[in-house]
């Protein structure tokens, strides 16, 4: 008994001096590396658990999470500008990561520079050792931005930059991120780089060798963006538009701005979005598209035909096709896209002239110069704002739509000079309307950029919407961030011409939509003055 005793005090003793030894190195370190309270964890599992690193902190800034397969936990031990991870790890023969088997009490320590986190490496299978390796924290960059280094432009550009230059354009609202990191890989090119975006930019400009970069540009219409670079150039600001899509206003303005500039009439890439992603690498140029150019996209030959008229604005009636009008002739037309002027719609005969009034319908007699206004009947209900009329050639009867609040569609026999009725549109935002008489029906433009099929008795059956389809309506309308535009509408069947005439007269775009493909053409665009 004695024996076993003095074995059990020994073993007491060897435990006791081992731990005692464990919690003056504990201690030690302690001393020598200050407790970082404020520190993030560096694992979030207990020392007999593996899991996933999860750093969500460094030096107070945020960071992205960054996953490792490690097991343990974190002493919080850090001095500046280095941070010290130091952690005792426990692990049982059985535990495998990766095809390392891990050992009991291996330790770790390992110091890594600011801007780095421990993230990669393993424990080796020989006991005690052990290695971990500093690894780049993904937002080093942005980390280690200073942006008191870095270039604010001033001065204007000189014409000659584009002179046989690629043009490229990065542009956007705002930058997804503090900096925006942009590659140039165009070997044996020269290129301008223009860069425009609504809010303030920390741009960050690399280029491979032999990549020529004659200038870069960015806006300082808005803000004042920043460009950090190594490249052997000259960098300059200048008030120029942003845009985040081809098919957009502010495209055509920053063409423009780019032509009075330096000339040119087309760019050769052209990167829009947004929010401008965090790296851009350029690498080859954009496919040639008239979309890139200062003209615009150009009409195609439709492939069906719809013959219509439109009213001049002396009330004579004119024959057009979706390729422009059967006679060219300096005419000025009624049916402005803005939504601005009354519209009218004429008799088969066109000796008739319809438009809403405030309170029901005017009717003007071309023969006679006479102006003929019919309220609507007292059993009816009012309307807040008369759009668009259409002529039923087949019943002879004069349809109203009106806009806004509780809609209503109402028809007036011409013939008996009568109201026939009124029906509730489930859409209240019809703005124009025309008669289709192939199917018996009406098709109507809404202001969320719907083609609507209404039957003859005023039931609304289908509502598409079509403004998407229609390329370069958003050259000459914000179709993003206001109504839609009022276009006039000719249908035959299913194909449909969709006319944008402007505030003057002027007829400048038409396009052809069909109800069975879903598709939509632009066949027609009027000479540049």
């Amino acid at each position: 008994m004695a024996v076993k005793a003095n074995q059990f005090n020994i073993s007491l003793l060897v435990f006791t001096n081992k731990l005692r030894v464990l919690v003056s190195f504990l201690l030690l370190g302690l001393i020598f590396f200050p407790f970082d309270s404020e520190a993030e964890p560096l694992f979030n599992h207990s020392a007999s658990q593996c899991g996933q690193i999860d750093i969500k902190k460094m030096n107070d800034k945020s960071a992205n999470e960054l996953e490792s397969i490690y097991c343990g936990f974190k002493i919080g031990l850090k001095y500046p500008p280095k941070y010290t991870y130091f952690g005792i790890y426990k692990f049982s023969t059985q535990n495998n990561i990766d095809g390392h088997v891990m050992h009991e009490n291996a330790k770790i320590k390992k110091s890594c520079e600011f801007g780095y986190s421990q993230v990669t490496g393993l424990l080796e299978s020989k006991f005690p050792s052990a290695s971990i390796n500093c690894s780049k924290f993904k937002d080093y960059d942005e980390l280690m931005f200073d942006e008191s280094k870095a270039v604010v432009p001033s001065v204007a550009p000189t014409a000659n930059l584009a002179e046989s230059a690629e043009v490229i354009v990065i542009s956007g609202y705002q930058p997804t991120k503090k900096i925006i990191k942009i590659n140039v890989d165009r070997p044996n090119s020269k290129v301008l780089l223009i860069l425009t975006t609504a809010e303030k930019t920390n741009w960050i400009i690399t280029a491979t060798p032999t990549t020529v970069i004659s200038g870069i540009v960015t806006t300082n219409q808005y803000h004042k963006s920043t460009i950090t670079t190594s490249v052997d150039t000259k960098v300059y600001a200048t008030s120029l538009a942003y845009a985040y899509k081809t098919d957009s206003q502010n495209f055509v303005s920053l063409l423009n701005e780019l032509s009075l500039l330096f000339g040119v009439t087309r760019v050769d890439v052209f990167r829009g979005s947004y929010y401008v992603p965090a790296n851009v690498n350029i690498n080859s140029i954009d496919a040639p598209t008239n979309a890139l150019t200062i003209d615009g996209p150009r009409p195609k030959r439709p492939a069906n035909s719809v013959n219509f008229t439109l009213l001049t604005s002396t009330f004579k009636k004119a024959d057009w096709t979706l390729e422009g009008p059967y006679k060219k002739e300096n005419s000025s037309y009624l049916g402005d896209g803005a939504c601005l002027m009354r519209r009218y719609t004429a008799s088969d005969s066109g000796n008739e002239i319809f438009s809403p009034n405030e309170s029901g319908l005017d009717i003007r007699l071309q023969n006679v110069r006479s102006l003929e206004s019919i309220k609507l009947p007292l059993n009816f209900p009012k309307f807040t704002w008369g759009s668009d009329t259409a002529y039923d050639a087949k019943r002879k009867i004069i349809t109203l739509v009106s806009h806004g609040g509780v809609a209503y569609l109402y028809r007036y026999n011409t013939l008996k000079k009568e109201w026939v009725d009124f029906h509730l549109l489930s859409n209240n935002g019809i703005r124009t309307i025309t008669y289709e008489p192939i199917y018996d029906r009406y098709i109507a433009w809404s202001d969320r950029g719907e083609l609507v099929q209404i039957s003859s008795q005023g039931d609304v059956k289908l509502a598409v919407n079509v403004i998407s389809l229609l390329t370069g309506i958003g050259l000459i309308y914000d179709v993003a961030n206001s109504p839609g535009p009022c276009l006039s509408l000719a249908a035959n069947g299913n194909d449909v011409a969709l006319i944008d005439i402007d505030i003057k007269g002027k007829v400048r775009l038409i396009w052809h939509y069909n109800f069975s493909s879903n598709k939509a053409e632009l066949t027609y665009k009027s000479p540049k003055d």
